[in-house]
């Protein structure tokens, strides 16, 4: 948590002083433009962190530009942890059995996480939006855009990125899976085993097992974005 870092102490002091002495503009700006370059821009990962009392006073109104950051990272960790079990689970099906017996459980998972891409992308143009009306000093707007990159657009388009691979992952599941069931005549299957009776039935099956293999790769690759993003 970047509240521990060296100079915390000392802006924690800081917050305090100048909580005593009133408003003051100036003041507040130095103390907001500290805080960002000891905390969110301190470090390789950027996990924001609600505001103490004493900080709110000392930075004043520019604590609500720091709650325009917070308020999208608190909301995209809800999205990012929504049903992630299941998601989870649908997206390492490892047979094409396993994909015909749990269709229903694909179907639902990709409107899931296409809702939950979607909602991000969303919260992503709402905080961008709320940049864009921002009127900041020049010394501020400087040292706050590098903060916003960081905490909000590098990791909400990460997110997004990751959503949207899934969704493509689950979208090739659900092909495969209602392939695998129209002709099912067509097939054998014994356990976790799938074999092809009908010879015209092979192509088709290997290429868009070949394209759910693709797509599972993008979305391993897309997780290693996230992780990467979040400074992880």
């Amino acid at each position: 948590m970047f509240g521990t870092r060296r100079l915390a102490p000392f802006f924690c002091l800081l917050f305090i002083l100048l909580a005593a002495c009133g408003r003051n503009e100036s003041a507040e700006r130095q103390a907001f433009i500290g805080f960002l370059e000891a905390g969110p821009l301190a470090g390789s990962a950027c996990l924001l962190r609600p505001l103490a009392d004493a900080e709110r006073e000392a930075l004043g109104d520019y604590a609500r530009q720091y709650d325009l950051m917070l308020s999208f990272q608190t909301r995209m960790t809800e999205l990012v942890n929504a049903d992630l079990k299941e998601l989870d689970r649908v997206a390492n099906l490892s047979s094409l059995a396993k994909i015909i017996g749990e269709r229903g459980r694909i179907y639902t998972a990709a409107r899931t996480v296409g809702e939950l891409r979607r909602d991000l992308a969303d919260e992503l143009a709402r905080a961008e939006a709320g940049l864009r009306v921002l009127r900041q000093p020049e010394d501020l707007a400087a040292v706050y855009a590098r903060a916003f990159e960081k905490a909000v657009r590098r990791p909400g388009l990460a997110a997004v990125d990751a959503f949207t691979a899934m969704e493509a992952l689950f979208a090739a599941e659900a092909d495969l899976a209602g392939f695998l069931e129209l002709n099912k005549d067509g097939l054998s299957i014994v356990g976790s085993r799938v074999d092809v009776t009908h010879e015209d039935l092979r192509e088709p099956l290997r290429e868009k097992t070949k394209i759910m293999a693709e797509q599972s790769a993008a979305l391993m690759e897309a997780f290693a974005g996230m992780r990467r993003a979040f400074g992880r």
